[in-house]
């Protein structure tokens, strides 16, 4: 039997966290030099496609290219709730590949069924909200 501690997903090897930070980085360098609303290998949104309904994420990937670019107004014309839970996302993942605290990519939101809660009810108010058709 061996006597080593088990490593659970909090506390990955920090070759794991490199590895994740370095794809992480490529993909945010991409996202900043290529715009996704033009054509590119940026995925196109299946919901929207068959429906011509906007889900939660429709509009994400131009928010997030103007974020890093720095258009915090097109980012937010692009998908709203992206440009509250990107920057939330970047700081809680970021803190996982420094070693700062538990967490990871997918272990956003943590324990807290509150929280858990609150921000799939956030989502789907958004959802409906920007679904509606003003006239």
């Amino acid at each position: 039997m061996r006597d080593e501690p088990r490593r659970s997903w909090h506390r990955p090897r920090r070759s794991v966290r490199l590895v994740v930070g370095v794809v992480l980085l490529g993909a945010a360098v991409a996202y900043a030099v290529f715009d996704p609303a033009g054509p590119g290998p940026f995925p196109r949104c299946v919901v929207y496609a068959t429906t011509g309904l906007e889900c939660p994420g429709c509009g994400g990937q131009r928010a997030v290219h103007a974020l890093l670019n720095l258009r915090i107004v097109d980012a937010v014309r692009a998908n709203a709730l992206a440009v509250v839970l990107v920057p939330l996302l970047a700081v809680h993942v970021g803190r996982w590949l420094l070693g700062l605290g538990p967490g990871g990519p997918l272990t956003v939101i943590g324990r807290s069924r509150v929280a858990t809660y609150a921000v799939l009810l956030a989502v789907l108010v958004f959802t409906v909200v920007r679904n509606l058709r003003v006239s």
